[in-house]
């Protein structure tokens, strides 16, 4: 979705004043712009520049010069600045040196940056002098784009008109999108939605991150709240009848039902309950037993499961084999759009575009080799650590949310190259380093009167 350049100036001239006058709002506008417009860009020359990265830029201009990071919890790293600098070094200035200089790796390097630094946003939300209003303007710009994220999935569902509508309105200047294509875009997009993404599992996968993230943030405070991010999300991932979704809830399901109490267990179905009403009410029953109707012979029939799985990772390693300074160095960040058109660059693409994996835990070996790998590794896994560190009361939903992310993240690649998928999983991730410092250290939480819990922050 190129917007033009008048159009941006506009809605950044709005934006920086509410960054002078009222910058707290700017929480609320960044999921909006993240989620439901993750397509709206504006070009600079052939560079694209995404509104969403306007935003994330201003919250941080403002985080930083008011100094309201200062006060970074202890026990908690930037991780952020480790996969910055991982990418600088390994991303970007060894491509330079193997390929040569091109514009496209600094915006390839700014762009990625932008979605790490999510990090430092979310942990703003516990540290920071304000951080009780970011975090429920954020909660309440998180539900608006559930809202229309929902709305979106159930209009386009089932209806080829409405789905070439909205793939027309996100991508009709982006005609190399699948979703573009005349013959069977919009069949496609009808019976498996995308949304205001371009294909359904990231649309699936991203939903289910944010509904954690909701969860996450509402905490304690209303029950009905949580129960309607749980069907708002449902109805999207319903939508988009994407299995590996389905599994990775399943999962976190089952983390709740092992950690949580007799109550927790009985959310547990209670959520189920409402995901089964949510897709017999929705009409996509019928879609879910035909794709669920490929494990009958069992998974490993399926070809998208043995793609992840097994041939994922076969290609990954042949081309280690065949260039084994890739698992030293890795072959650059987005490598394909940085190589120089030289025979012996072009020789190289050819072998390190097969070397594409669908597993997001894979690709920053792919991108920044070993280091990269054991930063995302150690990321994750220190995550999940701290999860497993709070009280019970909140123990099991963290992490549930942090087991599901994973697998998400396992199960496919844009939980990796999608930068808003990046983003979320990262505010995520923040949102419960947040939670356990905050609960560790009860004084850095910003004084403020809080209303009576109503109930166990244990929903899956």
């Amino acid at each position: 979705m190129n917007e033009p350049l008048p159009a941006f100036l506009v809605f950044l001239a709005l934006l920086l004043v509410l960054a002078w006058r009222a910058p707290k709002y700017l929480f609320a506008i960044w999921p909006v712009t993240l989620l439901v417009f993750p397509s709206m860009r504006t070009l600079f020359g052939g560079a694209p520049f995404y509104w969403y990265d306007a935003v994330s830029l201003l919250i941080l201009a403002r985080l930083y010069l008011g100094r309201e990071l200062a006060q970074w919890p202890a026990g908690v790293p930037r991780w952020h600045w480790w996969f910055i600098g991982s990418a600088l070094m390994l991303g970007t200035l060894v491509p330079i040196v193997r390929y040569g200089f091109g514009p496209e790796m600094l915006w390839i390097l700014a762009h990625a940056s932008m979605a790490w630094m999510a990090y430092a946003i979310g942990v703003a939300l516990y540290v920071a002098p304000q951080g009780v209003a970011y975090r429920q303007l954020l909660t309440i710009g998180v539900f608006v784009a559930l809202v229309i994220t929902a709305a979106i999935a159930a209009l386009e569902f089932g209806n080829e008109s409405l789905a070439r509508a909205f793939n027309t309105f996100f991508f009709h200047d982006m005609q190399g999108q699948f979703v573009m294509l005349e013959d069977v875009g919009a069949t496609v997009s009808s019976a498996r939605v995308n949304g205001p993404h371009a294909d359904p599992n990231t649309f699936g996968g991203t939903s289910a991150i944010v509904c954690a993230v909701a969860l996450l943030l509402i905490g304690q405070q209303s029950r009905k709240l949580a129960w309607l991010a749980l069907a708002l999300a449902g109805v999207a991932v319903a939508a988009t009848v994407s299995r590996q979704v389905l599994v990775a809830a399943v999962v976190g399901g089952l983390v709740v039902a092992a950690l949580g109490t007799g109550r927790a267990r009985a959310r547990v179905v209670g959520a189920a309950a409402v995901l089964v009403v949510v897709v017999v009410a929705s009409g996509v029953a019928g879609h879910w037993a035909q794709r669920l109707s490929k494990w009958q012979g069992g998974v490993q029939q399926d070809m998208n499961i043995v793609g992840r799985l097994v041939i994922g990772p076969q290609r990954m390693f042949t081309l280690i084999s065949q260039d084994p300074s890739v698992l030293v160095v890795g072959a650059g960040l987005d490598m394909q759009k940085l190589a120089k058109k030289s025979a012996d660059s072009q020789e190289r693409i050819g072998i390190y575009r097969y070397g594409f994996a669908s597993n997001s835990f894979l690709l920053p070996l792919y991108y920044m080799g070993i280091v990269g790998f054991v930063i995302n590794l150690a990321f994750w896994l220190w995550t999940l650590r701290k999860a497993l560190q709070l009280p019970r009361d909140s123990r099991a939903l963290d992490v549930a949310c942090v087991v599901t992310a994973m697998a998400l993240v396992a199960s496919d690649n844009y939980a990796s190259v999608v930068k808003v998928t990046v983003a979320v999983l990262f505010l995520l991730a923040a949102i419960v380093a947040g939670r356990w410092s905050t609960q560790a250290s009860p004084a850095a939480e910003p004084a403020v009167a809080s209303p009576k819990p109503r109930f166990a922050n244990v929903l899956p």
